[in-house]
């Protein structure tokens, strides 16, 4: 995610490679993303970026790249730590 304030980046970020708590990481996801399974090894899982994320956006409107999947997929790693969802 990256910070915008009048449509400029502030140079403000928060990018993380998350380990996903119940998705298997497929050969479909690793040529769609580069990602393999050894990237995860050591990486957090969502729970433990949750409250960091938040406080990323706080009140702000998040605008994504491929938001139908973005969202559902943080909500769904927000849901599991109790957080609040995005609207």
């Amino acid at each position: 995610m990256v910070e915008l304030i009048d449509s400029e980046p502030t140079g403000n970020s928060f990018h993380h490679i998350v380990n996903p708590s119940d998705i298997d990481l497929s050969p479909r996801i690793t040529r769609k993303t580069g990602i393999r399974e050894e990237d995860l090894v050591g990486q957090p899982k969502f729970e433990g970026l949750a409250s960091d994320l938040r406080d990323f956006t706080g009140s702000s409107k998040v605008i994504a790249h491929n938001a139908t999947f973005d969202r559902s997929f943080v909500n769904h790693e927000l849901l599991l730590s109790d957080e609040q969802m995005i609207p």
